[in-house]
């Protein structure tokens, strides 16, 4: 135990070195966490999907204005954390800052695996870091998706639905969920997750008023809060600047979503999921650095079954900074090219008859242990 924590905090400390001087923006609020905020704060009014409201709570709260840190999450998001809205914005971020190491322990303490690995996993991702730096709140999701595959793992697929459905927080990075639950028949999995969104939706009416949808829709399509494309680490990144990048990008969406699909179809949830999470990145029409927190979870779920020394130290190399220090420096399509060989590879796998599927000893052992252990 002394031996995992002491190689935690060198992941911590390593990680703490990379950002460096840019933690003071950490200290002061001056990150995303504005975001959240904006969006608490117009909470209950017709703001919430306007942009000058959204730098008038800018200007008042923290004294400064940034058109990248507008609100757009579903407004079921600012009525959650609507209580960190009654606070000065200083306090709130800071506030902020404690719920989102609370939740990495929470993901940490459920995840259904190897607990001092998914420990381990955490400290050493840049990605995770950055979530915490940057006041991002993927956390949330990491929380979610650990409490649902605990859930799966005792066949209780409805509940698990339900719970995953408050990933709708940012739905865009689980566009290909779909395959996941029409390639494997997981209807009482979709029951959940459509009760569960129905009701986040309605819910959303309570601080969006009516016309929610259409402003948050109109909103969406602005293109200011989708800047820096070549920072995203996905298929927009690695496509920036190239002839024709539209048709590359659709081209890449549809290998992704193929590679995708053979590996759900052969595998079981957990294993289809670790795909899901991993496409939906390199999909995804907004993702950042932050987003790449959820290869974490996707590299948890297949790393006990890398069989050889070399497929153990490919899943340890996507887990380490090494990639995600290129898109810090801003060649994000190093760490795109890192996912697409990880999907590649493990599609293959599958294909091969190598992955495990559900029924694995291994995995029938995994559960066992988790089940009598709660």
């Amino acid at each position: 135990m002394r031996r995992v924590a002491a190689w935690c905090l060198l992941g911590v400390a390593f990680n703490a070195l990379v950002f460096g001087p840019s933690l003071e923006l950490t200290a002061t609020g001056n990150n995303d966490f504005m975001s959240v905020y904006s969006g608490t704060r117009l909470a209950f009014t017709d703001g919430m999907y306007d942009l000058g409201q959204n730098l008038r709570v800018q200007r008042e709260s923290a004294g400064w204005e940034n058109v990248n840190h507008l609100f757009m999450r579903p407004p079921f998001v600012a009525l959650l954390l609507w209580p960190l809205g009654q606070l000065p914005y200083v306090m709130a971020s800071h506030v902020w800052a404690i719920l989102t190491l609370a939740m990495v322990g929470l993901f940490c303490r459920f995840w259904p695996g190897d607990r001092k690995l998914a420990a381990l996993a955490c400290c050493w991702s840049l990605p995770l870091f950055h979530v915490f730096a940057n006041g991002q709140d993927v956390a949330i999701l990491l929380v979610v998706m650990a409490l649902a595959l605990g859930e799966m793992r005792r066949g209780r697929d409805t509940v698990a639905g339900l719970i995953f459905s408050l990933c709708g927080i940012k739905f865009h990075l689980f566009l290909l969920l779909p395959l996941l639950i029409l390639g494997q028949k997981r209807w009482r999995f979709l029951g959940g997750l459509a009760s569960g969104g129905a009701f986040l939706f309605l819910l959303s009416f309570v601080p969006g008023g009516w016309h929610w949808p259409a402003k948050y829709a109109a909103f969406l399509r602005n293109p200011i809060g989708n800047p820096w494309r070549g920072a995203m680490p996905n298929l927009h990144g690695l496509t920036n600047g190239m002839v024709h990048a539209e048709i590359w990008q659709a081209g890449g969406v549809v290998m992704v979503a193929l590679l995708t699909w053979i590996a759900v179809r052969r595998s079981g949830f957990e294993y289809g999921l670790a795909m899901v999470l991993a496409g939906g990145i390199l999909v995804a029409p907004h993702a950042y650095l932050s987003d790449c927190a959820l290869a974490v979870p996707a590299l948890l779920i297949t790393l006990p079954m890398a069989g050889g020394a070399w497929q153990r130290a490919f899943h340890w190399w996507l887990l380490l900074p090494a990639l995600p220090l290129f898109v810090l420096f801003g060649q994000a399509w190093v760490m795109a090219v890192g996912l697409i060989a990880y999907l590649a590879f493990t599609a293959a796998q599958y294909t091969k008859g190598i992955y495990p599927f559900t029924n694995h000893p291994m995995l029938v052992r995994m559960a066992s242990e988790h089940l009598t252990s709660n």
